[in-house]
């Protein structure tokens, strides 16, 4: 029998801290405000598209 380690799963996702500009954090609360999401949301469509961006330049070359 295998014995679980760490936490149970939730269902939750992962959390993250990260440190940055005040000015880019600024810029991110507006974007969030204005999709009607959370900046947490808002950034991680902002990382999404950053890498479907990435991965269509490298098929482009």
């Amino acid at each position: 029998m295998k014995i679980p380690v760490g936490r149970p799963p939730t269902g939750n996702k992962p959390r993250l801290s990260v440190r940055m500009e005040p000015e880019a954090l600024r810029r991110a609360n507006e974007g969030a405000k204005a999709e009607g999401v959370t900046v947490g949301r808002w950034l991680e469509a902002a990382i999404r598209e950053n890498l479907e961006r990435e991965k269509t330049k490298e098929n482009d070359a």
